[in-house]
């Protein structure tokens, strides 16, 4: 006659395996930090670009502000403000969509 009773495990090995197994190979790190430098550095140029646009449509509110001796100065750079905007807008959109 056999009696079914609760199974009993098998008793724990007192030392660690010896065997360490197999090892995954280490992930590389460098593409990580190369997209951290690219984010950092898109953010940078997306935020010139504002900031470009931003200073060349307010050369008009700058020179009306400035006395008269100054303000012929700024009227010379109103002369690129159109190519300031022209390579703001650029950098932006190239900081943007790449």
């Amino acid at each position: 006659m056999t009696t079914t009773g609760p199974q009993m495990p098998p008793p724990t090995p007192m030392t660690p395996p010896t065997d360490t197994g197999a090892i995954p190979p280490r992930k590389s790190t460098w593409p990580m930090v190369l997209g951290i430098i690219a984010i950092i550095l898109g953010s940078l140029a997306t935020l010139r670009g504002c900031m470009g646009l931003g200073s060349s449509a307010m050369f008009g509110l700058f020179a009306s502000a400035m006395p008269e001796e100054q303000a012929e100065m700024m009227e010379a750079t109103k002369a690129f403000a159109p190519l300031i905007m022209i390579s703001s807008g650029l950098t932006m959109a190239i900081a943007i969509f790449s």
